[in-house]
C-alpha cells in the first residue's frame, strides 16, 4: 500500500480529502474550500489550515488510522538516514528531527549533555532538534522531558559509541559523577587492547540503538 486515504463530508457539503503517502513519509489535507492549496498534516494536526471541531476530529481519527501500523523509529533505524555529521553539529536531512521524527520547520541546537555536566561545544554533542522538542526538554514536565532528552542522548552514542563518553570527560563537569559505572566501563575500555576496545564500543552503540 503506497498511501493511506480518507475523506469527509462537513455540515455545508464541503468535502475534505486526507492522504498519507507512506514512501514520503508525509500527510497533507485538501478541500473544496481552499481550491488547489495542499495543507501538511503533523500529528494529526494541520497547523496552518483553521478547521472546525467535527473536521478536526475526522483529520485525528485519520491520522491514527494512518499510521497505527507504523513504527516511526523502526523505520528511521532500518532506512539508509541521512545523518549528517563532522559539521558544527549532527542533523538530520529533509527537515527531519530526530528526536520526534516528524518534518519540522524550526529547529535549535541541543546540547544532549548540558555544558553544566561537561557537554561540550563538539559537533558529536550537538544535536539539530525541532523548536517543540527543545522546548518540552527545557521547560516541560518529567513525562514530557525526560524521554526527548534521553533519546537525544541515545541518538548520539548510537552514532558515535564510546568516543561521545570520550569528548564528555575532556570537559569539566559532573556527568561521571552522577555516573560512576560509565566512567568504571570507560576506565576498563582506556585499559583494554585494541580488539576488546572495538568489541566494547559495538556493544554500547548497539545498546544504545535498543534504548533510542
Amino acid at each position: 500500500m503506497e498511501s493511506f486515504k480518507s475523506h469527509f463530508r462537513n455540515e455545508y457539503g464541503e468535502r475534505w480529502f486526507f492522504e498519507y503517502n507512506y514512501e514520503a513519509n508525509r500527510a497533507f489535507v485538501t478541500g473544496d474550500d481552499i481550491g488547489d492549496e495542499i495543507y501538511p498534516v503533523i500529528e494529526g494536526r494541520a497547523p496552518y489550515l483553521i478547521l472546525n471541531e467535527d473536521e478536526s476530529v475526522w483529520l485525528k481519527s485519520s491520522w491514527e488510522k494512518a499510521t497505527a501500523g507504523l513504527n516511526k523509529i523502526g523505520l528511521y533505524l532500518d532506512l539508509d538516514t541521512e545523518f549528517v555529521a563532522g559539521k558544527k553539529y549532527c542533523y538530520l536531512t529533509n527537515d527531519i528531527c530526530p528526536i520526534c521524527l516528524e518534518e519540522r520547520e524550526y529547529f535549535e541546537v541541543h546540547h544532549c549533555v548540558p555544558k553544566v555536566d561537561g557537554g561540550s561545544d563538539d559537533y558529536r554533542n550537538l544535536l539539530n532538534i525541532c523548536g517543540s522538542c527543545h522546548a518540552l526538554i527545557a521547560g516541560g514536565c518529567v513525562k514530557e522531558r525526560l524521554p526527548r532528552f534521553l533519546a537525544a542522548y541515545y541518538h548520539q552514542l548510537m552514532y558515535f559509541g564510546i568516543d561521545f563518553f570520550l569528548i564528555i570527560k575532556r570537559q569539566p563537569g559532573g556527568f561521571f559523577e552522577r555516573s560512576p559505572a560509565v566512567e568504571e566501563m570507560l576506565e576498563s575500555y582506556l585499559q583494554a587492547d585494541q580488539e576488546h576496545q572495538h568489541k566494547c564500543d559495538e556493544i554500547i552503540r548497539n545498546e544504545a540503538r535498543l534504548l533510542y
